[in-house]
């Protein structure tokens, strides 16, 4: 039929045009065929699709690549001092959106013309340096924000370690991570067949164990602190390097970022001062390091926001010695009813394995409160004698905790002697 001889011709056009036949003198082709490059056997795309032969790759054109255009508005903001009368001179494509037409040019054709431009004219080549360090300013003082926003993050999720809600079930990997368990307590819990534990059963056992639900969110706070450290040191160095970057550009900080960074100056002066030894050389590096922070336009702000800062850890520093000795003074317990680990046994109630031994545990869920109080009572002969009793040992588990908290009671108001 006349449909079929038009198929045919039209086939047989195409195979001569991308597989011509070679000349009788053996001479290379010189079609645009020949020199285009091929795709890898198989079933073509678009018209003229062959079984088992690829089609020719076409490159895609500058035009349609992302990042590789802008638009003539962009150009005239992106290099201030560049006109409509510059851009004419180059090669663009007509373009229309929502009933607007706008040019739309090669990066690379326009970055040439600022090249050429900027050798011939002084003014605009000062021009695109004050708009390129306006754009360095503006990229550094957003990685900041990013950097302070991650550290805001991590921080939050130290504080309050995220959970899983209750209802759900998991492997014994992650009941070991998520609730601070060991293989054989895991074990000690019954399963929900194949799908793992139950989130509800992992966390009472977590919070019988670490003496009830406050305990358990210490313990997963200190483990969220060490699997965060690196991470957390990470946003750390990208803030300084920011602000390191915003102050080689000759840009002061704003007062909530500077009254940031002596947060940080502060934080980390306490963790170092941890492991100074003697008061002289303690009053030296705190003396050096204090006034060499300090540099740039916004010195006095930044001195005054660390002075500030150095106040309210003071008051910190106070409020926490005053609870450190109220918790020596009068040691906290459980109250009766609940159930605690051998662990916890021995360190609340002061008791050995030998004693815990003869008392009665639990099935499951570990020793009473009230038989292990009652035990301790009579061991160290009545409710005064067990008081004293834990008050020594409360002293001296809180002994580290108090020097460090007296240490930066000290360091803050050395501090405020030196700068106040």
């Amino acid at each position: 039929t006349l449909d079929g001889k038009k198929k045919k011709q039209g086939k047989e056009s195409r195979r001569e045009a991308f597989h011509p036949t070679p000349d009788p003198e053996g001479a290379a082709s010189e079609t645009a065929a020949d020199t285009m490059p091929r795709a890898k056997g198989g079933r073509g795309r678009g018209r003229g699709r062959g079984r088992g032969r690829g089609t020719p790759f076409v490159s895609r054109s500058a035009y349609t690549t992302k990042g590789a255009t802008m638009s003539e508005k962009t150009a005239m903001k992106t290099y201030p001092g560049l006109t409509e009368a510059d851009l004419a001179t180059l090669t663009g494509q007509l373009r229309f959106s929502r009933g607007n037409q706008y040019m739309l040019y090669k990066t690379s054709d326009v970055e040439q013309l600022v090249r050429e431009k900027r050798e011939r004219d002084p003014a605009f080549a000062e021009q695109c340096i004050a708009a390129e360090k306006k754009r360095e300013i503006k990229d550094a003082r957003l990685d900041l924000k990013r950097a302070e926003d991650k550290i805001t993050e991590i921080e939050r999720r130290i504080e309050d370690p995220p959970l899983p809600e209750d209802g759900q079930q998991m492997s014994r990997t992650q009941a070991k991570r998520h609730y601070c368990l060991t293989d054989e307590e895991v074990k000690g819990i019954p399963s929900a067949g194949r799908h793992g534990w139950e989130t509800a059963d992992l966390r009472r056992f977590a919070e019988i164990k670490f003496g009830g639900h406050d305990g358990f969110r210490v313990r997963r706070s200190e483990f969220q602190t060490r699997t965060s450290r690196r991470e957390l040191k990470e946003a750390h160095e990208s803030v300084e390097r920011a602000t390191q970057h915003l102050i080689d550009l000759g840009v002061g900080l704003s007062k909530k970022a500077a009254a940031k960074r002596a947060k940080r100056e502060a934080a980390a002066n306490a963790s170092a001062n941890k492991r100074r030894k003697t008061s002289a050389s303690y009053v030296n590096q705190t003396t050096t390091a204090s006034t060499a922070s300090f540099s740039g336009p916004n010195a006095e702000e930044d001195k005054k926001a660390y002075v500030q800062n150095a106040r309210l850890e003071l008051k910190r520093a106070e409020e926490e010695i005053a609870q450190i000795k109220k918790r020596i003074t009068e040691p906290p317990l459980p109250p009766d009813g609940q159930h605690i680990s051998k662990t916890q046994a021995r360190k609340i109630f002061c008791l050995t394995d030998e004693e815990l031994n003869v008392i009665t545990p639990s099935a499951t869920f570990g020793y009473l409160t009230s038989d292990l109080r009652i035990y301790a009572e009579i061991k160290f002969g009545g409710v005064d004698g067990f008081r004293l009793r834990r008050s020594k040992y409360q002293s001296r588990a809180s002994a580290k905790e108090l020097k460090e908290a007296r240490a930066n009671k000290e360091r803050c108001e050395k501090i405020i002697v030196t700068l106040g």
